[in-house]
């Protein structure tokens, strides 16, 4: 997730994001200049309420040349997570950012990415596994469905979904049903409007 350019630290924060990739999530951050900074503080939370610290990352102190950060949730909540970054200065006071929201299925056997997704296309595989008997199912929120795919060809590893760009501009969250003879899963995904 990108998020917007916000100035809410004593640092001018370029952005933020939390990037889902298989079973973790990279994590990183740009700053513009930074002044008397400390260090940060990844926090994760399963709600975007209650966070607890996760990460730690040794700030620049003090400087005015563009600065890339990044860390790894090498655990991540299975679900919903979200995260913020906390930056402390060296004379103890702290400041946040804005909160960025990802979404990883850990214990599923689909992968379906990229989640979020900054486009109207999501793909669909099972570790180079046959699809040829999976059956797909896109739901918007109230339960109307907005996409389906049946009968794939024989040999079939990878597959692309798209979401109608109308439909995407009505509603940026959307439940992908798989269905197979041997397991099923639902996930919600998330598209980014443009």
């Amino acid at each position: 997730i990108v998020s917007p350019i916000i100035n809410l630290l004593p640092i001018e924060l370029l952005s933020f994001d939390a990037t889902p990739e298989k079973d973790i999530v990279k994590l990183s951050w740009v700053t513009a200049s930074e002044i008397n900074n400390d260090y940060f503080t990844v926090e994760r939370s399963s709600d975007g309420i209650n966070f607890d610290s996760l990460l730690y990352v040794q700030g620049a102190g003090t400087s005015n040349i563009i600065k890339d950060y990044s860390a790894v949730d090498s655990k991540p909540l299975d679900g919903d997570s979200y995260y913020l970054l906390r930056q402390m200065d060296f004379n103890g006071i702290s400041s946040f950012s804005i909160i960025v929201h990802v979404y990883i299925a850990i214990s599923s056997p689909y992968n379906i990415f990229p989640n979020p997704s900054n486009g109207n296309t999501i793909y669909i595989n099972k570790n180079g596994e046959d699809l040829s008997d999976v059956n797909i199912i896109v739901n918007d929120p109230l339960g109307q469905q907005v996409g389906m795919v049946t009968k794939l060809s024989p040999n079939k590893k990878e597959l692309q979904i798209s979401i109608a760009p109308e439909t995407v501009k009505k509603n940026n969250d959307f439940i992908v049903s798989i269905l197979s003879p041997s397991n099923s899963q639902r996930e919600k995904v998330l598209i980014n409007q443009h």
